[in-house]
């Protein structure tokens, strides 16, 4: 379709050249002598065949709905460009609709129609960037020129005054906010038609188009090639033959038209039927992928790095041609900002930061890319290992783009940061510290638990290799032969809830719908006191009070330390039969799963999830950092904490009655842990987390005296067994290709409020539906 703009142009061109489109001849009069031949009657008309009502109906294309280049109209999605639907319809609607950038609050995820920050008044009236007077824009400024005519302009990268987003210091797609580049040089700078290569006889880019290599081929003749007029910025094929004269040929998909050729009106040229040089969606730039493998040489020594292990920053001649703008994360990164919203107004200062040393594990400092560790206390495990290790994949994977930072770093379950502590006036404001999990009435930062990278205690693979074995496991067995039981394997030792969920088992005289399986049978005798236990030892360690002496923490800490040391020697006994009954892979044989808390939150929870079986999830304490956009009913049902047997027995009974939707919920929350939760995705967070973390600090970081460098030659080159095993299975390979994902604008509280109330409603509806059951099952007892 031609667009208004080029109609205009081109009548701007005729108007300009009236010499080159001769007006035609005007249509002699008719004759009205003439006689009108008759048609010879010898001509038979055809008998028309009976219509076979089998035949299949031809479509028709009278309506046009949602078009595909190349094809007809209404044949298939302009989204996926599948043949068997319509955008309306395309599954890749919603990400799709993630993807799009306003252009008002330039934020991806919505429109300018359902722009939350526009108003009437802001979008009707314009504002000049020059004198900063509203009413008129730069073009219809009667002042003269200052600063470039940006002084009042707000750049929407970096949100400062003063420039325009082309010309931003951290703008790398330059003009081209959607990605792509000039067609000729390949430069974001500056369009096509402002090249100063234009000219040139050969492009940066490839020349990929049908009609610029017949062109090439021809004898006797030069190509070079020119924009267009100034509003398409289409690229003209200019071919010079022997004779010195120029016949320009338009490089878009048009009708053929007759172009009189210069200097010889009565010669006219037929030009010939073209396709665009570089169509943007057939411009492919794959940038080369750059591998960096451990530098484990014999002679490095343990814990040090080799000079230059890791480039700090990566520079390639392809880090501008972009491909297509980065997609949108998903909406669980949004709470980002809500975990940050504490320090936004006061900034974090290094002495807030120093506060959060009393129950730290480890410092980290990162400074011009490469990171520097001060350990305090050995983690339980090697959670510190791991999660370290992890940090530094993110180095590697975006090498130069990790902020300068420091950070203190807690491997304990429990969030220490106490909301209601921070009240009272004499704290100031509260330390920022990063751990695994939080809830409701903590400060704490939630940040990916090290099992990501693997858990080498109990042979639990990096997730990018055990994500795809579950996906294997869930095709392995349907859901109409899975067993028709919830079930649940663990450790009940850890928490007074998980030992009053072995009540659910099955037993002679009652059938509860419920598998339960004990990790081990020696921890149960202390159970009932573990959780008080904990929840004491985590309160007291980090702010004893008077009434607390330091007897009494020494007294839970040495509890503690004998608790877990019991809980070892289960996962010990597991690993003298070779974690045969701790394959995650091998148990999505259920049609439902139970998840339930520990002493705090649980690294189960997304193995349980990415089971296509329903999740039985009950209610919750803590979360983590992709939790808290799980919503009941939609990814999991809820189950009453202090009813658990008849919730999972009610559960159970509506699932194998309502089979598609109990099956749906399981899909839905399969489809987003092993999608929404892919390794990629994890470093994105990690990555926007730790920027907007980086955003906040007021001082400028540096190497703590009793710090080291860390790397990842110095963790993996001499770690051995399990441990170098999932190190090199997760080892990020190189620097990546493309930008992280697009960090989504926080919750306003309109939406966040819809949001929980939804969840509230969710799970008071199902709650609905149990006392419904249970109140019609004793009326027929």
């Amino acid at each position: 379709m031609v667009s208004k703009r080029q109609r205009l142009a081109q009548k701007r061109f005729k108007e300009a050249n009236p010499g080159l489109f001769p007006k035609p001849e005007p249509t002699p009069p008719k004759d009205p002598n003439k006689v009108k031949k008759k048609k010879s009657g010898n001509f038979k008309r055809k008998k028309l065949k009976p219509i076979d009502p089998n035949r299949p109906k031809k479509p028709s294309y009278k309506k046009h709905p949602l078009r595909v280049a190349g094809l007809k109209p209404g044949e298939s999605c302009y989204i996926c460009k599948a043949p068997d639907h319509i955008a309306k319809n395309c599954p890749k609607k919603s990400e799709w609709e993630r993807n799009k950038i306003c252009l008002f609050c330039r934020h991806r995820g919505h429109s300018l129609k359902n722009c939350p920050n526009k108003n009437e008044e802001s979008v009707d009236r314009k504002l000049c960037y020059n004198c900063g007077e509203m009413g008129h824009s730069l073009d219809a400024c009667p002042c003269p020129l200052q600063d470039g005519g940006t002084k009042y302009a707000n750049c929407f990268i970096c949100n400062e005054s003063g420039h325009l987003s082309k010309s931003c210091p951290k703008n790398t797609h330059g003009i081209y906010p959607k990605g792509g580049c000039c067609k000729i040089c390949g430069g974001v700078t500056h369009l096509a038609k402002d090249c100063p290569n234009k000219h040139s006889q050969t492009s940066k880019v490839d020349q990929t188009s049908d009609y610029s290599s017949e062109i090439q081929e021809r004898p006797n003749r030069i190509t070079r090639f020119v924009s267009g007029d100034d509003l398409e910025d289409d690229f003209t094929a200019v071919v010079t033959v022997a004779d010195g004269k120029d016949k320009s040929v338009k490089s878009n998909n048009k009708q053929r038209t007759k172009v009189v050729v210069p200097g010889n009106p009565q010669k006219q040229v037929l030009t010939t039927k073209t396709v665009y040089l570089h169509p943007p969606e057939t411009l492919q730039i794959h940038p080369k992928t750059i591998e960096r493998p451990l530098n484990c040489s014999p002679g490095t020594l343990p814990r040090t790095c080799p000079p230059n292990y890791y480039p700090s920053k990566i520079t390639s001649e392809n880090n501008d041609l972009y491909l297509s703008p980065p997609p949108a994360c998903p909406d669980y990164f949004r709470w980002i900002h809500d975990d940050l919203s504490l320090w936004k107004e006061t900034g974090i200062t290094k002495e807030m930061v120093m506060s959060a040393r009393r129950t730290a594990n480890f410092r980290l400092v990162i400074l011009n890319g490469k990171a520097y560790v001060e350990t305090y206390r050995k983690s339980f495990q090697s959670r510190d290992t791991f999660t370290l290790w992890g940090i530094l994949q993110l180095l590697r994977k975006f090498p130069g783009k990790v902020p300068d930072l420091d950070l203190m770093f807690d491997c304990v379950d429990w969030p220490v940061i106490k909301k209601e502590t921070f009240h009272e006036p004499k704290y100031k404001s509260p330390p920022p510290l990063f751990r695994y999990c939080g809830d409701d009435a903590t400060y704490d930062i939630v940040f990916p638990d090290w099992s990501f990278w693997g858990w080498p205690e109990i042979n639990i693979k990096p997730w990018n290799d055990l994500s795809k074995d579950i996906k294997e496991g869930n095709m392995r067995t349907q859901w109409k032969d899975r067993e028709p039981h919830a079930y649940w394997k663990g450790n009940p030792a850890v928490a007074a809830t998980r030992m009053d969920l072995l009540k659910c088992n099955v037993s002679d005289k009652q059938d509860w719908n419920a598998r339960v399986y004990a990790q081990g049978g020696c921890n149960c005798i202390i159970a009932a006191s573990t959780q008080p236990l904990m929840l004491r030892f985590s309160r007291a360690y980090y702010f004893p009070s008077h009434s607390q002496p330091l007897a009494f923490v020494r007294e839970n800490i040495r509890k503690l330390k004998l608790l877990l040391e019991i809980n070892l020697q289960d996962w010990r006994q597991e690993q003298e039969h070779g974690y045969e009954q701790s394959d995650l892979a091998s148990q999505c044989i259920h049609r439902y799963k139970i998840y339930i808390e520990g002493s705090a939150w649980s690294v189960s929870e997304k193995y349980i999830l990415a089971c296509d079986s329903l999740t039985l999830l009950v209610k919750p304490r803590y979360y983590d950092f992709f939790t808290r956009n799980l919503m009941p009913l939609q990814h999991y049902w809820p189950i009453k904490d202090d009813d658990k047997c008849r919730s999972i027995k009610y559960a159970v009974d509506r699932g194998n009655s309502h089979e598609q939707e109990a099956q749906a919920i399981g899909k839905t929350a399969s489809k987003f842990i092993l999608e929404e939760l892919k390794m990629d995705y994890v470093y994105d967070y990690m990555f926007h987390l730790l920027n907007e973390y980086a955003k906040l600090l007021t001082y400028k970081p540096t190497i703590p005296k009793k710090a080291a460098e860390l790397c990842s030659e110095s963790m993996a080159c001499h770690a051995q067994g399990l441990e170098k095993k999932f190190m090199t299975d997760s080892l990020v390979k190189g620097p990546s290709n493309s930008d992280p994902c697009a960090m989504p604008p926080p919750y306003s509280s309109a939406t966040l409020h819809s949001f929980l109330e939804e969840k509230q409603k969710n799970i008071r509806q199902v709650e609905t539906w149990e006392q419904q059951f249970w109140a019609t099952r004793h009326k027929q007892m």
